[in-house]
């Protein structure tokens, strides 16, 4: 929390109360930090086709398509503990959350 508590500070983020639970509050990026996402994303794509230079591009779709089930996985049994530590979480707030691109995450619950 206090990482994000400085990121509020330098006016990076700003946190909004979640409609849905009123213990919750979710993150928003600020227009100050969309030219820095901007170079974050820029490095990404390098560092990326750097790393799958060496493969066929079916090799690489492959890997890709791979790595994202893995991460899906994951997300699954994040989201599984949080529901488990949080008090559970519902099926609209979960997609609410899933279809606000803007939102880089839910903070905070149980406040």
């Amino acid at each position: 929390m206090r990482q994000i508590d400085r990121m509020q500070e330098a006016g990076w983020i700003e946190r909004r109360a979640d409609p849905a639970d009123r213990r919750a509050r979710r993150l928003f990026l600020t227009e100050k930090s969309r030219p820095v996402l901007g170079r974050i994303w820029d490095v990404a794509s390098a560092t990326q086709d750097q790393v799958l230079a060496g493969l066929a591009p079916d090799e690489a779709d492959q890997l890709i398509d791979l790595l994202r089930r893995v991460q899906t996985t994951l997300a699954d049994r994040m989201s599984g503990l949080a529901r488990t530590a949080l008090g559970g979480t519902s099926a609209a707030a979960r997609a609410r959350i899933a279809a606000a691109p803007e939102t880089v995450a839910v903070v905070e619950g149980g406040r």
